[in-house]
């Protein structure tokens, strides 16, 4: 695997049903100088069939049934430390990204000479791949440092910069960073690798979807929505008193508002969606 400069890692759980999918999205990709490892937390057989009937002799795939769950926290960390590239991407196994996804967001990545994370926008898909929501997520192209960043999240109640399956990671500065990711925040993953990656460098944002986030009523994204609000909070006003935070109390007065709104929002989604 020679000349290749970015390691994608997918993460899977229980994703029989959608890994083929995620596995041709990568495949399809504009931007074809990848190598990617799977990483497969399912206790059963069934996401390994159908994400090996997606490989099939593509040499660019490397396929790992671990041993025992790492959960999501350990799947990622796992990746994080296999990586061996200048760029990294963390693709989830009911996610997709559309053809020009990394094409775009690595050009974004390498015309921000300050930025370590490139992100984008997404569309919400069912479970049937159908479009939910179009273009969902912060509405401008630009660079934001970490403490503008902490802002957003913070006054927002959540992530405007989209999931970790539409960004792309400087690796060395995620892999110095991987170690401050707490395993109690595990429902805001992407809150966390974000606000510990920016540590090291800014945020670049691209105002396009370059994916699909699969939601739907069964989705373990609908089961854990009562966790992912608990923590998002709790982890929502920890960074609200980072160093590099500019939040008043007037901003964490806010989030204890939002959070559990779009929490409700979600719900209700869900409920629509079963």
């Amino acid at each position: 695997m020679k000349n290749k400069v970015l390691f994608v890692g997918i993460a899977c759980y229980n994703n029989q049903s959608t890994i083929f999918e995620t596995i041709n999205s990568l495949k399809n990709q504009s931007f074809t100088d990848w190598r990617c490892v799977i990483s497969d937390d399912s206790r059963d057989e069934n996401t390994m069939i159908a994400a090996l009937a997606a490989i099939k002799d593509d040499e660019r795939f490397t396929y790992i049934l671990n041993d025992e769950r790492l959960g999501e926290i350990g799947n990622y960390r796992q990746l994080i430390s296999l990586c061996d590239l200048p760029y990294i991407k963390i693709l989830c196994g009911d996610d997709i990204i559309y053809p020009n996804s990394i094409e775009v967001a690595k050009f974004a990545l390498d015309e921000s000479p300050t930025a370590v994370l490139a992100t984008g926008n997404r569309d919400v898909i069912r479970d049937d791949g159908k479009v939910f929501m179009f273009n969902r997520g912060y509405k401008y192209s630009c660079v934001l440092t970490r403490s503008e960043v902490i802002k957003n999240f913070v006054k927002s109640g959540g992530n405007s910069f989209g999931e970790v399956s539409f960004a792309i990671f400087k690796s060395v500065a995620l892999k110095e960073s991987q170690n401050n990711i707490k395993s109690e925040f595990g429902a805001a993953a992407d809150m966390q690798l974000f606000l510990n990656v920016l540590e090291h460098g800014d945020l670049v944002h691209v105002n396009k979807a370059l994916g699909g986030f699969r939601i739907w009523g069964g989705s373990g994204t609908a089961a854990s929505n009562k966790k992912h609000r608990s923590e998002a909070l709790e982890l929502s006003l920890w960074a609200s008193f980072l160093p590099a935070s500019s939040c008043t109390n007037y901003d964490r007065l806010l989030t204890r508002f939002m959070v559990p709104l779009k929490a409700r929002l979600r719900s209700i989604i869900y409920w629509y969606l079963t």
